[in-house]
């Protein structure tokens, strides 16, 4: 139906003529209409005249139009809903933004622990780059690469005297973590968990 629509507004002039023949065929036909229109046995037969000629005249018109239209040509309103097609058919191929990937700082500027992350992915390969709070600046942990487990990354840090395991877990749009130190003496294993939200 959207296309029969479209074609008919192609040839406004030709599609004029089409319905006033129409009209005009009605009158000769029809005779009287609503009490308006009360024409005589004279009058409707040359209503039905001029109805036949307009029609015939109409109906060439838009023939002629449609052979002159080029084939392969669309309406500017297909061309474009075939463009935004192709756009947002691209647009979903294109693959989705990790959510553990990017620049991740803590939502505690006052905490002891990891100040900031930065976590690059390419496809099932993360590596995990974390600064710890210390002073005068950060200490920088260095980089490691992760072991992806469903949404979450797991990362361990070996610093001779402990074991940092971290756990990182999209939340909503934060980044959840939990790191775990095992000690290597006689100090108790340590749990925290700390919430990072973006900082790109």
């Amino acid at each position: 139906m959207s296309d029969l629509l479209s074609h008919l507004v192609d040839a406004p002039f030709a599609n004029i003529l089409i319905l006033a023949g129409l009209g005009f065929l009605a009158i000769a036909v029809i005779g009287k209409i609503s009490g308006k229109i009360d024409p005589s046995a004279t009058g409707r037969v040359m209503a039905g005249v001029v109805g036949i000629a307009l029609l015939v005249y109409g109906i060439y018109s838009h023939s002629a139009a449609d052979k002159l239209r080029p084939q392969g040509k669309q309406p500017p309103e297909k061309q474009s809903a075939q463009g935004q097609g192709q756009s947002n058919h691209k647009s979903e191929e294109r693959p989705p933004k990790s959510p553990l990937a990017g620049n991740w700082k803590n939502n505690n500027p006052t905490t002891r622990g990891i100040t900031r992350l930065e976590v690059q992915q390419e496809g099932e390969t993360v590596r995990v780059h974390a600064w710890g709070a210390c002073s005068p600046q950060d200490c920088d942990w260095g980089t490691q690469p992760a072991a992806i487990n469903g949404d979450s990354a797991s990362i361990a840090w070996d610093q001779g005297f402990v074991l940092r395991k971290m756990t990182l877990t999209p939340d909503a749009a934060r980044l959840r973590m939990t790191l775990d130190n095992v000690f290597r003496d006689s100090r108790a294993p340590q749990h925290r968990q700390e919430f990072f939200v973006r900082a790109d």
